[in-house]
């Protein structure tokens, strides 16, 4: 189910309202897939500055931060579609490139963010998770 202006979360709608307070935060990424485990690909990150800001293909965005990296990139979210995705740098199989993390943000006690990451042309594909911390960490 889908609905203008709510943001799905797990079998539970989300208002629009709530996406400020539930993106930004300190987050782990998971990912479970040895191409991607080097010692350069950071696994804490941080979301701020989340702002609505419609375009025709997203409802609003947000900055991403790798732990290590000198700035931000920046992330992109859709009510229609459910949908919080970023393309960043990342290294795998030893080399960098390109990496589209796509997913959905649900909610079950802790706020996840789980979905499909790809590199150009989906060469390659693997599943991944991100925590947010709890806000006292």
């Amino acid at each position: 189910m889908q609905l203008a202006g709510a943001f799905m979360v797990g079998s539970a709608c989300m208002p629009a309202a709530e996406i400020s307070q539930d993106l930004p935060g300190n987050w782990d990424l998971i990912e479970n897939y040895r191409a991607v485990d080097d010692p350069a690909n950071a696994d804490h990150f941080v979301i701020s500055r989340v702002v609505l800001n419609r375009t025709k293909w997203a409802d609003g965005q947000f900055d991403l931060q790798f732990e290590g990296d000198a700035s931000p990139i920046r992330g992109y979210f859709s009510f229609e579609t459910g949908r919080v995705w970023i393309k960043t740098q990342r290294r795998v199989d030893g080399k960098t490139t390109q990496v589209e993390y796509i997913g959905t943000l649900r909610e079950d006690g802790t706020i996840r963010w789980t979905g499909l990451a790809n590199t150009p042309g989906r060469a390659k594909s693997w599943g991944f998770e991100a925590i947010r911390q709890s806000r006292g960490n």
